[in-house]
């Protein structure tokens, strides 16, 4: 099969999941959304779906895994229904290296050879037309093993534990991201720019292997963004 080159903005997929090009106006609910683009996709991929008997340790991450390469600022495009991103838009989420001695010692914890790194998760409640719907909260994150650095810990806000951010996916230019946990909980897909292109047989390749997993693709829904202007 030809790989299709479309922009995340526009992403499509027929009855047969395979991606394309949409020529529709982007609608505003989630949901409908999900039912012209994904679904038909992810309902291909869950055919016959039965649990997984992978244990998180056989599970494939990005190798090898570059962190420098993969800070910065990375939009949200799809991702598993969580509670605390009820409909929320205009995800991002933002890495960087920080120099916070006191937040350095809770890491060295972790792994005192790892570069500590800054999170910030940013969206909107609901729209982006008030204020009142911003929201923000920042963390840390850490590498435990250095020689497997596609597997992060990272703890948000007043979190006490770490939980577990797998880059199971990367593109060689670091502009695509599959991102999730290991217990099949949450799942991400980024991208560094919401008009750049996709491959959707990297994309659809990635999901496959996910779904082997374990993990419920069929759920997913698409990140709306409001308003975001383009790449320049």
């Amino acid at each position: 099969m030809t790989s299709t080159q479309i922009t995340a903005r526009q992403i499509v997929f027929d009855q047969h999941g395979t991606m394309s090009k949409s020529n529709k106006e982007e609608k505003d609910d989630n949901d409908t959304l999900w039912n012209a683009f994904f679904s038909p996709l992810l309902h291909s991929l869950s055919n016959k779906l039965s649990p997984s008997t992978i244990k998180p340790e056989s599970m494939q991450v990005q190798v090898p895994f570059d962190v420098s390469r993969y800070l910065g600022r990375w939009f949200e495009i799809a991702r598993l229904p969580v509670p605390f991103e009820y409909r929320h838009v205009n995800v991002t989420a933002t890495y960087s290296i920080s120099n916070d001695a006191k937040k350095r010692q809770t890491a060295d914890k972790i792994n005192p050879a790892s570069p500590l790194i800054r999170v910030v998760n940013q969206s909107f409640k609901n729209s982006i037309s008030k204020e009142s719907n911003y929201r923000r909260i920042e963390g840390i994150g850490v590498v435990p093993d250095m020689s497997n650095a596609a597997k992060i810990k990272i703890r948000l806000g007043k979190q006490r534990t770490w939980a577990n951010y797998w880059v199971f996916a990367v593109d060689e230019l670091y502009a695509t991201a599959i991102v999730g946990s290991p217990n099949r909980s949450v799942l991400w897909i980024l991208v560094r720019h919401l008009d750049q292109e996709l491959d959707s047989d990297w994309v659809q390749g990635h999901l496959q292997r996910l779904k082997s997993y374990g993990f419920p693709i069929h759920q997913m829904i698409t990140t709306k963004h409001q308003n975001f202007p383009s790449r320049s």
